[in-house]
């Protein structure tokens, strides 16, 4: 892999990254809302979960994934129902009064949602099973080269967002008001439920 290539790639990666999506707009509602630390927890849950369908693509199991439709439709409608569910319980959760706990099962969720919001997503599927393949020379070892793809994906995209995290848990230092806070899960809710309707609308090119 020559090293033009391999900063073609981090720059598609940063720039795929850098446009906000659902996991961007769940790093930042939770960085906004509890703090930078239930953000870098949400990140590595996300982080997580990338890992997973990298290793996925690796093994191959993402090419028949992708091969056959019924599974790519069913992945892709448990990433609709998630992304909804999300939204729905954000908007919910907000005419509820908040009760912050610091127990375990309270700080896994923020890892767990972001677990949730990485594999459940097809498109994740998609860059794991037919974009990264594209950088990788058959002519070289296979395995340095994804793992320094993998590598260089974990490392661009956790940057990028542990500065969505910081910079959005610098803005709760100003918009600390729960009826802020109310208004931000119900706006963070409407943009998640909006998300899975347009996931919903995404056919898989042939």
């Amino acid at each position: 892999m020559s090293t033009n290539t391999l900063l073609n790639y981090l720059l598609a990666v940063a720039i795929i990254v850098i446009v906000p999506g659902p996991n961007i707009i769940l790093i930042m509602n939770n960085s906004i809302k509890h703090g930078f630390s239930k953000g870098i927890l949400t990140i590595l849950g996300i982080k997580v979960g990338m890992i997973l369908l990298f290793a996925i693509s690796l093994s191959g199991i993402a090419t028949i994934l992708l091969y056959f439709s019924s599974i790519f439709l069913i992945i892709k409608w448990l990433g609709v129902l998630y992304l909804i569910y999300l939204g729905i319980s954000q908007i919910i959760g907000s005419f509820k009064e908040s009760r912050e706990s610091n127990d375990v099962t309270f700080e896994q969720k923020y890892f767990l949602k972001g677990v949730l919001i990485s594999v459940t997503n097809p498109k994740g599927l998609i860059f794991a099973g037919a974009f990264f393949p594209q950088f990788i020379n058959t002519d070289s070892p296979l395995m340095v080269q994804s793992i320094i793809l993998s590598g260089g994906f974990i490392i661009v995209s956790m940057v990028i967002e542990l500065l969505y995290a910081f910079f959005s848990s610098q803005l709760s230092n100003f918009l600390k008001k729960s009826e802020f806070q109310k208004m931000l899960d119900r706006i963070s809710g409407v943009i998640f439920i909006l998300f899975g309707f347009g996931l919903s609308l995404y056919k898989k090119s042939s």
